[in-house]
C-alpha cells in the first residue's frame, strides 16, 4: 500500500485500510500501527477503506467527503494514481461510507462494505475528496495491492 497525503488548506486527510472486522477508532498518522495495514493486503483478506480527516477547528457542519475507487493494472497503478484527480471520470465508482467524529478535530469516513483483492495483477486506487465552496479538492490518495509479505 502506498499513501499520499495532501495539504491544500484545511482539512488534511489520510487513507487507511483496517481489517473488515475492525470497529475501533483509527489513529491519525499511524499512531497505532496495529489498526492500519502498512505493507499491502494479504491475498483473499477482507479489508475496509477509511479516510481519516484532521481539521484545524471543531466543525459546526458535516464535511462533504467522497471516496472514489479505480481499478488499475499492477504495472501502472502508481503512475496512473499520480495523474488522477477528484475530477477524473474514467472507470470509477464512489465508495459508500459512514462518518464518525473521532474527536473535535478528527472525522473518519469508513466504507460500509468490505473489499478483497482477488487478482494479484489488479490493484485498486483510492482518492479521498471533499467539496469546499463548490470545488472538489483532493485530501489523500492510496493504492492497495495484494501482498504475500508476512509481518
Amino acid at each position: 500500500m502506498i499513501r499520499f497525503c495532501f495539504h491544500s488548506g484545511h482539512p488534511v486527510g489520510q487513507l487507511a485500510f483496517p481489517g473488515a472486522k475492525s470497529s475501533s477508532s483509527l489513529s491519525w498518522r499511524d499512531e497505532n500501527p496495529m489498526n492500519i495495514y502498512s505493507h499491502g493486503i494479504s491475498p483473499q483478506e477482507q479489508y475496509k477503506l477509511a479516510c481519516i480527516i484532521h481539521h484545524s477547528s471543531d466543525l459546526k457542519q458535516a464535511l462533504d467527503v467522497t471516496i472514489r475507487s479505480f481499478r488499475c493494472s499492477i504495472d501502472n497503478c502508481l503512475s496512473d494514481l499520480s495523474m488522477k484527480t477528484c475530477q477524473s471520470r474514467s472507470d470509477d465508482s464512489s465508495v459508500g461510507t459512514t462518518s464518525t467524529r473521532a474527536s473535535p478535530f478528527q472525522t473518519q469516513f469508513i466504507s460500509k462494505d468490505s473489499y478483497i483483492i482477488n487478482d494479484p495483477s489488479i490493484g485498486r486506487q483510492y482518492i479521498c475528496c471533499y467539496r469546499q465552496n463548490g470545488q472538489l479538492n483532493t485530501l489523500a490518495k492510496a493504492i492497495v495491492v495484494s501482498s504475500s509479505r508476512i509481518i
